[in-house]
Formats: structure tokens, C-alpha cells, sequence
């Protein structure tokens, strides 16, 4: 796949088979004994109508340098290890060409909120 450039998320409209990915990096603040945190796309920062937004559930990768860090199912796991390491991350949003996504064809959804967070577990 070739890398487009960079869309303007607020005006850009997704056609099936679309791979929106969102890349930055973060800092990561955890310090504590058998501290256990995931960093993931924050859903409540995703808005939509009809089932588009269920549909395209984000998955959330980081690494440390050129190493990955490991993932959760939900998100990446972060530990006290990871305390002021610079994590790259990256939210890769898949609009399927499924044909089960037809009810979604005239939904809606907006990234432009958009947030990535560190919750602690």
C-alpha cells in the first residue's frame, strides 16, 4: 500500500476500504510499584450517527525506539518501566469493504476530537 499524504480529518470523507491512520508521540508519566496502565484511542472522542463508529474500532499500536511495546486487546500496555520513555503511537481506523457494513453507507464519523489516553488499571 502506498502512504498518501496527510488528509484534513475535519473535511476528509472516507469510502470503503479506506485506512485512516493517526501517528504522534507521547511521554509517558508512571511511576509506581506494579503500576499497569493502557494507552488507547479514546472513544468518547469519537463521535458518529448510524453504526459507522462501531464498525471501524481503532487498534492502537506504540513502540520505544524501534521496539514494540506489547498490546492488551483493548490498547498498549504501559508499566513503570516505560516512565519517561517517548512513545510513538499509532491508531489505525479500517472502514471495511464488508458487505455487512451496508447500514452504514450513510453514517457519519467525526475524528476531529480525537484522543489517545493512558488509563490506569
Amino acid at each position: 500500500m502506498v502512504p498518501r499524504p496527510p488528509v484534513t480529518i475535519s473535511t476528509f470523507k472516507v469510502s470503503p476500504g479506506d485506512v485512516l491512520t493517526y501517528s504522534g508521540s507521547v511521554k509517558i508519566g508512571a511511576v509506581g510499584n506494579n503500576l499497569s496502565a493502557t494507552l488507547k484511542a479514546d472513544a468518547s472522542t469519537i463521535t458518529g450517527t448510524g453504526t459507522l463508529k462501531a464498525e471501524m474500532a481503532p487498534v492502537t499500536t506504540a513502540t520505544v525506539g524501534a521496539t514494540p511495546l506489547p498490546t492488551n486487546g483493548t490498547g498498549v500496555v504501559i508499566t513503570s518501566a516505560n516512565n519517561d520513555n517517548v512513545v510513538s503511537v499509532n491508531v489505525v481506523f479500517d472502514f471495511t469493504k464488508a458487505p455487512a457494513t451496508n447500514s452504514s453507507q450513510d453514517s457519519q464519523v467525526d475524528l476531529t476530537n480525537f484522543n489517545v489516553t493512558l488509563d490506569q488499571a
